[in-house]
């Protein structure tokens, strides 16, 4: 049992042996072209090369909704093809003072926070859009053959053709011969040959992974001995490894401590309640063993009719599924204002879905400042919900990085335990203790 147990931690943690860097393409270009629905009907191709029952690694699919900026973060997926392992990209849209800037500058003194607001989403939007640029081995530059070249499309190929890497011209929504006539329109952007392809119905994205596997291939072979061997990734484990979501209401501080997780920015961080839209998934190399962590949109206090309908009803549905996927939850809630029924409703739908869950009060720091004492807090809302005492209740700081080890090495503590196995004979001694205490109902069997 004992080898047994050891070959599973082997098989679902790192290798030891590093491994070539995965080759990453990155999907940019204006909002609404059409990225995201590439970046899923990439992403959805069979996995012919894994193995039955391995696993390909953390996936997640786009949010997909005709609203701009839909997408924040950077979504990442694998795919194979012609025998080459790519990963793929997803980016938010690149504005470039398109339109949507004049639109903002006509807010009203009264919309004056709210245009704040939507200029800081975009501002940490395209900032990820700029690391994956920065990060990127080819870049597609996704454009819309309904709309034909944009004063957007050009500004975006400027700063695209600055990069110095190789680019690839996908001419999206091309479903029809007349679409089809309108491709050397695209050649005025300067990028060469525009290539046609229907994110929707998957024409032409064959030929565009073809594109793309041999310009990385390419950027490979042109790449310094020492560079290559310097950029090295971890081996992917075979078996699934634990997933850990963090969860919680809006604004509690999830991306934050996802960030801090992974010691660099890899969600989009503002002070805007409901930044994230899509759940990110991200994989840490923690102790020897491989952890997939999900950092879920804030989730609303009680489920409605809108999931699935617009962006936010998506998002809402994206980050339920992030939660029935883990085995255990992050629950963060703020420590400066305390539990509130929000925070117990989160909790309580983490629980309904058979996940283990840590409760977090985070930015205890400044909570502390104010005077605050952790024994009080935990004896407060210990009494408010006396039937979650059974939930472990940790002090964190996603700022400082204050208790991240704590609530980590908790989470993995719980899975572990999860997958014990309680001897039958503990098991009749705890079901005839609480039949002394509460015995069941007269005349039942």
């Amino acid at each position: 049992a004992a080898r047994l147990q050891g070959v599973y931690r082997a098989l679902s943690s790192v290798a030891a042996l590093p491994a070539k860097r995965t080759p990453l393409v990155a999907l940019v270009g204006a909002p609404n072209v059409g990225k995201s629905t590439l970046f899923n009907r990439l992403i959805d191709r069979p996995k012919k090369h894994m193995r039955n029952n391995a696993w390909a690694g953390p996936q997640q699919r786009a949010i997909i909704c005709d609203e701009p900026g839909t997408t924040r973060d950077r979504l990442f997926g694998r795919v194979l093809w012609a025998d080459s392992v790519l990963r793929i990209v997803d980016t938010a849209g690149l504005y470039e003072g398109s339109d949507e800037d004049e639109i903002l500058d006509k807010f009203g003194d009264r919309d004056r926070k709210r245009e704040a607001a939507l200029r800081e989403l975009r501002a940490v939007a395209e900032e990820q859009s700029e690391i994956a640029l920065r990060e990127a081995s080819v870049v597609v530059f996704v454009v819309d053959s309904v709309l034909g070249v944009t004063a957007v499309d050009e500004r975006i190929a400027e700063r695209v053709r600055r990069l110095g890497k190789p680019i690839l011209l996908a001419v999206n929504k091309v479903d029809s011969v007349e679409r089809l006539r309108a491709l050397p329109e695209f050649w005025e952007l300067g990028l060469g040959e525009p290539y046609a392809i229907s994110a929707l119905n998957g024409a032409g994205t064959g030929d565009l992974l073809d594109l793309a596997v041999a310009a990385c291939a390419r950027v490979a072979a042109a790449a310094p001995t020492e560079e290559t061997v310097a950029q090295v990734a971890l081996l992917e484990p075979i078996l699934r490894p634990l997933h850990i979501a963090i969860a919680g209401r809006p604004n509690a501080g999830k991306s934050s401590l996802l960030n801090k997780l992974l010691g660099f920015e890899r969600a989009a961080v503002s002070a805007t309640a409901g930044t994230t839209r899509d759940s990110v998934r991200a994989q840490l190399a923690w102790k020897g063993r491989t952890i997939v962590l999900l950092d879920t949109a804030g989730l609303h206090k009680k489920l409605t009719d809108r999931r699935g309908v617009d962006a936010e009803g998506r998002s809402q549905l994206d980050a339920s599924n992030s939660v029935g996927e883990s085995s255990v939850a992050l629950v963060l809630f703020d420590a400066e204002l305390g539990i509130t029924q929000h925070d117990i409703s989160v909790v309580s739908r983490c629980l309904a879905e058979g996940r283990s869950a840590v409760l977090c009060a985070n930015k205890w720091d400044a909570a502390r400042a104010k005077g605050k004492k952790w024994e009080k807090v935990v004896s407060s809302i210990r009494q408010k919900i006396p039937l979650y005492d059974f939930v472990p209740l940790l002090p964190l700081s996603a700022t400082t990085g204050e208790g991240v080890e704590a609530i980590l090495q908790a989470a993995v503590n719980i899975a572990a335990g999860r997958s014990g196995r309680v001897p039958t004979s503990e098991l009749n001694e705890a079901l005839s203790h609480l039949m002394e205490r509460q015995g069941p109902p007269h005349g039942s069997a």
